[in-house]
């Protein structure tokens, strides 16, 4: 779910969105750089909710570390190397990434990091969690764009 929040908090309002049912990682991106940017640039926080890991299958295996620890890596180059309007074209393809199945065997926990990147476009990505051990063995991070 993508939620928007304005700020300040005592005037909080939050809409929330839901996704396309169609298995496509390009529906979002536009989403986000038509319906999302401009809400942005009115100063309204946007929030894309999921984790870089979600193979409920091996959440709680060691089978699901390594692939874990290679999507995050490759997500954590994409984001965070090279110039930021690029991402795009390799988040696109993000099937094509190390371990990209085992890491989301479905993409909607993935889909509303590319909204936020939509409504960021351009803007800088700072990783703003980071854990190794998440469940006992998981790789997991958070973002921060702008």
């Amino acid at each position: 779910m993508l939620q928007v929040w304005q700020t300040p908090v005592r005037q909080l309002q939050r809409v929330g969105t839901s996704q396309a049912s169609a298995r496509s990682s390009t529906l979002p991106r536009p989403v986000g750089n038509g319906v999302v940017t401009p809400l942005r640039d009115e100063g309204i926080l946007v929030i894309g909710s999921g984790l870089t890991y979600h193979n409920l299958r091996q959440f709680f295996s060691p089978r699901g570390w390594a692939p874990s620890r290679e999507f995050d890596g490759w997500l954590q180059a994409v984001l965070l190397a090279g110039n930021p309007k690029d991402r795009g074209k390799l988040l696109t393809a993000w099937e094509a990434a190390p371990a990209a199945r085992a890491a989301h065997p479905r993409e909607e926990h993935l889909l509303p990091l590319m909204v936020a990147l939509g409504a960021a476009e351009g803007e800088a990505a700072t990783r703003v969690y980071h854990e190794r051990d998440f469940f006992g063995g998981i790789t997991v991070s958070s973002w921060r764009l702008g």
